[in-house]
């Protein structure tokens, strides 16, 4: 349990920039974690990055690692059907997508923009985080949903950057090439 770092963290609140950044927040679990649990922090962090958990991981990262696999399955199953693909190829494991999941796939790829997508779908990780993380308090659940929640506030932060401008006009440039 780590009732004293958990409690000296700030409230994070979806779309609210936080006091606190991902880095500090790293820094201070660096020091005040155990190895083992800081390994934990880290190896959550890599599921965004398309990170492979085995079986014998956290119960938090277990749940994360389903859900962004579901996500990504689901994203892949309505590309490849706007393109007439077969997404069976580029799928990994199981397809089973909560209904969450679809209907904020569809409304993503129905959005004005990519901003508007990326907004929605990071709406839904947040609510997903909220879901594991639901009654959790000061021990090692709570501190990889938080460090998970930063990850997306650090996220919003460069979309909404200078740095976020030029990578959006880039992404969409790469887009209307593909179409």
């Amino acid at each position: 349990m780590y009732y004293y770092f958990a409690a000296s963290l700030p409230y994070l609140e979806y779309g609210v920039c936080c006091v606190t950044s991902l880095d500090a927040f790293l820094e201070a679990a660096g020091r005040l974690l155990s190895r083992n649990d800081y390994a934990l922090i880290e190896q959550a962090l890599s599921v965004e990055k398309g990170g492979v958990v085995s079986d014998g991981g956290h119960r938090v990262i277990r749940a994360w690692q389903a859900f962004m696999q579901a996500l990504r399955n689901q994203w892949v199953t309505a590309r490849a059907a706007q393109f007439k693909k077969d997404p069976a190829s580029f799928m990994r494991g199981e397809r089973g997508a909560e209904p969450a999941v679809i209907e904020a796939v569809s409304r993503a790829q129905k959005a004005a923009d990519p901003l508007e997508a990326e907004k929605i779908i990071d709406q839904l990780r947040w609510a997903k985080l909220e879901e594991i993380g639901q009654g959790r308090f000061f021990n090692l659940d709570f501190l990889i949903v938080y460090a998970l929640k930063l990850q997306i506030l650090r996220r919003l932060e460069r979309i909404d950057s200078v740095q976020g401008e030029h990578i959006f006009n880039e992404y969409c440039s790469t887009v209307s090439r593909l179409r």
